[in-house]
């Protein structure tokens, strides 16, 4: 694989997007993963899919961020939660410009939360 100008740019926009989340919300945490084969990764969307599997990207990602915002506040934010919200904002995204953007910040939570597993959870790389 040859990694080009453009791989090293997007990887410093990546970096430039945690800098900028580390000064909103601080240092990558101790959050729990939200994950598992036990865990529900939709069931934030419950309340629109009642009856509507087809519900639109953008009522999605308002309930996502509904959903995270509340957790936050209530201190049961999960990683999984975050990058659910940022991962919908993008889905809801059609201008190539700011969906960008918001796939520079996904790629930014991922990297967050990978972090977080090396320095609270024991994980090895």
């Amino acid at each position: 694989m040859t990694v080009t100008s453009i791989d090293a740019h997007i990887s410093r926009l990546v970096l430039d997007e945690r800098i900028r989340q580390d000064v909103k919300w601080g240092d990558p945490r101790d959050l729990p993963n939200g994950t598992g084969p036990d865990s529900l990764p939709l069931a934030f969307l419950q309340p629109i899919l009642e009856g509507d599997i087809y519900s639109t990207a953008v009522e999605m990602q308002s309930w996502a961020k509904e959903h995270t915002d509340n957790a936050m506040h209530l201190g049961r934010v999960t990683y999984a939660d975050i990058l659910n919200e940022e991962y919908l904002e993008a889905h809801a995204e059609d201008d190539p410009e700011k969906l960008f953007d918001e796939l520079i910040q996904v790629a930014a939570v991922a990297q967050k939360w990978c972090r977080a597993l090396i320095e609270h959870q024991g994980v090895q790389r």
